[in-house]
């Protein structure tokens, strides 16, 4: 039984997606090896006197895989509404706001490091239809809100207050410079893995078959273990497809996200002149905050399907409150 590789790469073609039982048996039988005695590295798998009939039907039948440097066969899309508010540094103060509101679809994305194909974080599932991809990219943030400030403390020596202070209340309680940052967002998409499953000879691994959309659980009715916290209200939803099928999940889910960001540092910088040891010389004394208010955020939940830990957020993402001094002399 002949399948036609339509695909560029090592694959069988479509038509193995509608094959029968008896098929996909012949496709995994051992056959006598044609290579045998020709090719001789016996670290390829193809130096023994048998293969799979599989093996025989792909359109490069001599190379057990086949590398990629990424090519350009993907395809996004992105819109978004960004707005921003700012306030120029005046009386002390400079202020900005930027939010946007957005949303990107591909076919070919992931969040950090490199794909092997085009697809998911590490292939696709179906090398035959690139359209089972597409769906909310993996980078993919809605809503980002994120507030910065500068403001000179109106105190001190010529401000509205203290502005006739003697030199050693000034350089104590004067010339104080305070900064913020804030970040507000939604997390990124989750995208569903397997443990097991039994793909279709020549492709890649299955994706969990959806029997209804996945839905998450309150952040206040997780139910936590000594393992972690259950992110989803109904886990059993996702499950082991049958083999040799392609799983119904799509590439990301669009209706659920890790959690998302709310974190904020702030500073306190104080200027000390030393114009008597030199013009222009000073000493800066900063104290800086980073997560300022100890909030967690949580990582996103362990989504390989039959792993064991299904489900479950078992590490925060961010780190806990840091505060940090310095002094800094400018000469």
């Amino acid at each position: 039984l002949a399948f036609c590789g339509l695909s560029s790469l090592n694959y069988l073609g479509p038509s193995v997606e509608h094959a029968s039982s008896a098929q996909i048996t012949a496709l995994n039988t051992l056959v006598n090896n044609p290579f045998n005695g020709i090719i001789t590295n016996a670290a390829s798998g193809l130096s023994s006197s048998q293969v799979s009939a599989t093996q025989l039907q792909l359109p490069f039948p001599q190379f057990t895989g086949m590398n990629l440097i990424e090519p350009p066969w993907a395809n996004s899309i992105y819109h978004a509404l960004q707005v921003k508010l700012e306030k120029r540094f005046a009386h002390g103060l400079q202020f900005q706001a930027n939010y946007t509101n957005s949303k990107s679809i591909d076919n070919a994305s992931v969040q950090g490091g490199h794909t092997t194909w085009t697809g998911g974080s590490t292939h696709l599932q179906d090398p035959n239809n690139l359209k089972l991809e597409r769906g909310v990219s993996q980078f993919d943030i809605p809503q980002v809100l994120t507030l910065s400030y500068v403001y000179q403390l109106p105190v001190g020596r010529g401000q509205r207050v203290g502005g006739n202070w003697n030199r050693w209340a000034n350089g104590f309680l004067g010339g104080w410079q305070t900064n913020g940052l804030w970040r507000f967002d939604d997390g990124q998409p989750l995208s569903l893995g397997l443990s097991g499953g039994q793909s279709l000879p020549s492709y890649p691994g299955q994706r969990p078959n959806l029997l209804a959309p996945l839905q998450r659980n309150n952040a206040s009715q997780w139910h936590c273990s000594g393992s972690g916290c259950g992110y989803f209200a109904n886990p059993g939803a996702a499950v082991v497809p049958p083999p040799f099928t392609l799983g119904t999940a799509p590439a990301t889910l669009p209706n659920l996200r890790a959690p998302g960001t709310n974190t904020a540092s702030l500073s306190m910088f104080k200027e000390i002149p030393l114009s008597n040891l030199r013009e222009g010389s000073r000493l800066q004394f900063r104290v800086e905050s980073f997560n300022v208010f100890n909030h967690p955020q949580f990582g996103g939940p362990d989504t390989t399907v039959n792993g064991g830990n299904f489900g479950l957020v078992s590490r925060q993402a961010n780190i806990p409150r840091e505060v940090q001094m310095a002094l800094k002399f400018y000469w």
